[in-house]
């Protein structure tokens, strides 16, 4: 009998809490530039843009070519900083995809948060299981969004660099920037 109050205690605070927590995204965000460079543009580079989709709305537009095999041993990291001060210095947040081989990173972090965005509005590589190896070959992206299933449903206001590095037979640097802002209810 004197469970039964413990047990009634834990689920009101359960219920309780769970209602002050957000379980939807609190922000949004807005792209506000992109670039991508090359160490080496007769094995991989591209372009990237954004173009307009609607009033204040902006999708990434661009291509992204190797003219090799993308080879086993090539690595890559992602990371992300913030900025507080519009964009005049930024800091390292641990939302970071430390550096890895390239494959590892496209069967995780790839796979997990870009390829379903990607899957209306690029060719882009869809997968189920892992990938393997990327053969020589250029994509082609227009007017991408990224989904924000993937990430906190809390992120503080500030602009935020995404910064992409491959390391080895390439370097290849591709930048975004978006600007997070706290939704309205």
């Amino acid at each position: 009998m004197r469970m039964l109050p413990i047990f009634i205690l834990l689920v009101s605070s359960y219920l309780a809490l769970g209602n002050l927590v957000p379980n939807q995204k609190t922000w949004t965000y807005m792209m506000r530039s992109v670039q991508m460079s090359t160490s080496d543009e007769s094995i991989a580079g591209g372009t990237t843009r954004l173009d307009r989709i609607s009033r204040g709305e902006f999708g990434l537009t661009g291509t992204l070519y190797f003219n090799t095999d993308v080879p086993r041993d090539l690595e890559a990291e992602v990371n992300i900083y913030r900025s507080t001060d519009g964009g005049g210095t930024y800091k390292l947040e641990p939302f970071s995809v430390p550096r890895r081989k390239v494959y590892d990173a496209l069967n995780t972090f790839y796979k997990d948060i870009i390829m379903k965005s990607a899957a209306n509005c690029s060719d882009l590589p869809q997968f189920k299981g892992t990938l393997d190896i990327i053969h020589a070959r250029e994509f082609h992206y227009e007017k991408c969004r990224v989904s924000t299933d993937g990430f906190p449903n809390y992120l503080s206001d500030g602009l935020y660099k995404i910064e992409v590095k491959t390391f080895g037979i390439v370097h290849i640097i591709w930048e975004v920037v978006v600007e997070v802002v706290q939704k309205t209810f």
